[in-house]
């Protein structure tokens, strides 16, 4: 099956583990909860690693999304996620099936 080739390491970063707790339990994340969430400066080089440990941009993907600011400008920005796959991988790999 597509999970038993999903090879996902469990993270050794407080703030990647935070991270990961947090994207089980929500929908979504954007880039600056990313940031509050792990304590970071640079949310998605933490997103980055976490790909690299197995989930890829197939797993945890980043949808793009448009909304006004304040100014009624649009402002683009990215929503992370984990799939149904993912959050069973990351489950399986953090000892939580």
């Amino acid at each position: 099956s597509a999970l038993d080739s999903l090879k996902f390491t469990a993270p050794r970063s407080a703030a990647q583990l935070l991270v990961l707790q947090v994207l089980l339990n929500e929908e979504t994340l954007t880039r600056d909860e990313v940031d509050s969430i792990g304590d970071v400066a640079n949310g998605p080089e933490l997103i980055s690693k976490l790909r690299a440990l197995g989930l890829g941009k197939e797993h945890l993907p980043c949808a793009r999304k448009i909304r006004l600011d304040q100014w009624q400008r649009l402002k683009r920005y990215g929503e992370y996620s984990l799939t149904p796959s993912g959050k069973q991988a990351v489950r399986r790999a953090l000892g939580r099936s």
